[in-house]
């Protein structure tokens, strides 16, 4: 009877390990990434968002997309940008209402005329001779130039247009795509 409730015992410690070390298998861990800036509270900074979109997803058929300069509304995905401070009466707002404000565009730009994002995926399914447009009031924005800030008040806000098109002199290719805008606050 003691061998037989030992045995039975030694048989669920062991599964119970068994289990435990199959489950501490599948564990995955994610990473957060963390990045910020700390100012002076007399040296009130302007913030940037772009609101609740985190990305922006662009399809298209390479017999459908415009060449570069072209802008066609039906294919454009427009994203508005907000510029404010921490108050309405701090630095950034001044600035903001004296038109002393722009917003610089940056990215990775095309191998062409370098106007364009250009796509920075270079494996086997990536898309050739395509690149991502800016657009602002129907107007070419080049990547690495900046546009001036018009005010609301105590804060600013712009809206581009990203649109997909052929590179000029490129043959097209599809594939997936792929870059990554940054916009930074400049004085002026």
């Amino acid at each position: 009877m003691k061998n037989k409730l030992i045995t039975t015992l030694c048989y669920g410690i062991f599964a119970a390990a068994f289990t435990h070390s199959a489950l501490a298998a599948t564990d995955i861990s994610a990473n957060l990434h963390i990045s910020g800036s700390v100012t002076d509270s007399q040296n009130e900074g302007c913030h940037v968002d772009f609101g609740d979109v985190t990305s922006v997803t662009l399809d298209g058929r390479t017999d459908k997309l415009v060449p570069e300069d072209v802008y066609n509304s039906a294919q454009a995905h427009p994203v508005l940008i907000h510029v404010q401070g921490d108050s309405t009466t701090g630095e950034c707002a001044k600035r903001i209402q004296e038109s002393k404000i722009a917003l610089k565009f940056t990215g990775m730009p095309d191998s062409g005329n370098g106007q364009t994002l250009g796509n920075t995926l270079t494996d086997d399914d990536a898309a050739r001779g395509i690149g991502v447009e800016l657009f602002h009031n129907n107007k070419v924005v080049p990547v690495n130039s900046q546009l001036p800030l018009s005010s609301t008040g105590s804060t600013g806000n712009m809206e581009i247009d990203l649109q997909l098109v052929k590179l000029d002199g490129q043959t097209t290719a599809g594939g997936k795509i792929q870059n990554s805008l940054t916009l930074e606050v400049a004085q002026l």
